[in-house]
């Protein structure tokens, strides 16, 4: 039931405790040290001698110095709290990838014996399966689905057809999902999908906001990312791929699948449903499916290489 173990080396006698934990255990640990712990003569003294222990052994270990009631030290503890927890929901959480590594795509491939170390439940899905699953959506649930688009976004300028098209396609990826058990997934979108008029951006920004991680382009490293971010805070992650800088205006821009969260977006007025899947028109000319329109709302960005 153990997540991670936070010492307190404000006191003397515990230098030896903390050595056997790090022989025994493989759980993640953290030296705290007050400053003006009442436990200790010289404050640090404790603190210096357990770093040195763990150092000998080889033992990677987060540390923190200062009082409980400075807010950054707070932050530290919380902060390592969190990513222990994190750490055993992933090893928990089951991701699914569906179809093969998308054609050409460089950035996306990645070596599923270092992913599984950290995400071990990768389960592998056909593309048959999101066909399988668009034929065997009922009319109430894509129903149910268009409802639910029109209640999210406010600003709906796809044409009916390309609503039930994307509608039909976020049903698939839902009862895939549901009925996998599956945390995150992450789908091959083109060109066999595509062509068949399956439309992933909804699915993708519904699902993520719904609790379950998903993206296109079999991009697995950015699902476990992405996974990895909404254990840590508790919400989704809008992911996108650097790419360009401008280092004379001190900015960066990315780019992304054209799946904006709901509840990333400044305004629900700005965001947008516009018709025309570009997956879709990229790979068979016509013009159907959705894309979303959006300014994210002001937060931190963090920059996450796996």
């Amino acid at each position: 039931k153990v997540d991670g173990i936070i010492i307190n080396a404000g006191a003397y006698g515990f230098e030896n405790l903390i050595s056997v934990f790090a022989l025994n255990t493989s759980l993640p640990l953290m030296v705290w040290c007050p400053h003006h712990s009442p436990q200790a003569l010289i404050p640090v003294s404790a603190f210096f001698s357990i770093m040195s222990n763990l150092n000998n052994l080889n033992r990677k270990v987060f540390h923190v110095l200062g009082n409980m009631d400075d807010k950054e030290v707070q932050q530290n503890l919380i902060a390592f709290s969190r990513a222990s927890r994190a750490s055993v929901m992933l090893r928990k959480a089951t991701l699914g990838m569906v179809g093969a590594v998308c054609p050409g795509m460089l950035d996306t491939g990645f070596s599923e014996y270092h992913v599984r170390r950290f995400v071990p439940g990768l389960l592998s899905l056909d593309t048959t399966d999101i066909i399988d699953a668009m034929d065997a959506a009922t009319d109430a649930e894509v129903k149910e689905a268009m409802e639910k688009i029109r209640e999210t976004f406010a600003n709906v300028s796809a044409e009916d057809q390309h609503l039930l098209t994307a509608a039909r396609s976020y049903v698939a990826m839902k009862n895939i999902a549901q009925d996998r058990n599956l945390d995150a997934m992450t789908v091959r979108c083109w060109p066999e999908l595509s062509q068949k008029g399956f439309s992933g951006a909804l699915g993708v920004s519904l699902m993520c906001d719904e609790g379950t991680i998903c993206m296109m382009e079999r991009d697995v490293p950015a699902t476990a990312t992405a996974l990895a971010l909404q254990y840590l805070t508790g919400q989704p992650s809008h992911i996108g791929e650097i790419d360009h800088v401008d280092a004379d205006a001190d900015e960066a821009f990315y780019v992304n699948d054209n799946s904006m969260i709901p509840s990333l977006a400044a305004d629900k007025n700005e965001n947008e449903v516009a018709g025309g899947d570009l997956f879709i028109m990229l790979t068979s000319g016509r013009t159907d499916g959705i894309l979303l329109k959006g300014t994210l709302k002001p937060g931190g960005v963090t920059i996450a290489k796996l």
